[in-house]
């Protein structure tokens, strides 16, 4: 791993930009809702923010213990959460304040989502698990289990859920969809 991320054109494949300086490999990237910032994590425990037009870091989030595995933007972009190895999610402001530690997990965390009113946080980890938060309050709603892998990718679709489980980060298996946040009832793909 080459230390760096590439912001591609979808159409052409071709590389529109690289944001250099990171210290060791990164592990999340994700976009802000208005597409003008970047957030990585990376493996030595930090959050970067970067301006996606002129590429220059904004912000480093220290603080974390342990390599982070996922990046996600708050919908209206005012916070980013940080899945870890260490069991923990950890919402920032852009600032790089920490307003909330998500505790309660006994494995690494693989992904992070906001559902699009910014109200819970899904977290999918190595435990088979996704677990549903409430982000004002940082509790529990939910523990959604029926993965047979871990959680690799959770994306909220207005009230529904849909989880990609993964024998490794590289080979997506199934997909499943939990019908409702109220009854989650399961369906596999």
């Amino acid at each position: 791993m080459d230390k760096t991320v590439r912001l591609w054109d979808v159409v052409t494949g071709a590389v529109l930009r690289t944001l250099k300086g990171h210290t060791s490999s990164v592990l999340g990237v994700t976009f802000s809702p208005d597409g003008k910032q970047v957030a990585s994590g990376l493996l030595d425990c930090t959050v970067r923010l970067w301006n996606a037009a002129s590429r220059i870091p904004t912000q480093t989030f220290n603080g974390h213990t342990d390599h982070i595995y996922t990046v996600a933007f708050w919908p209206d972009g005012k916070l980013v959460a940080s899945g870890l190895f260490d069991s923990t999610v950890r919402l920032w402001d852009t600032m790089g304040a920490v307003t909330q530690t998500l505790n309660c997990h006994t494995e690494a965390i693989t992904v992070v989502a906001f559902s699009p009113d910014g109200k819970l946080v899904a977290s999918g980890l190595l435990d088979r698990t996704v677990r549903l938060w409430n982000a004002a309050t940082s509790s529990i709603t939910q523990t959604l289990k029926g993965h047979t892998m871990s959680a690799c990718s959770v994306a909220h679709r207005g009230y529904r859920i849909h989880c990609a489980e993964a024998e490794n980060p590289f080979h997506t298996k199934t997909r499943q969809v939990w019908a409702s946040l109220t009854q989650p009832t399961a369906h596999r793909f």
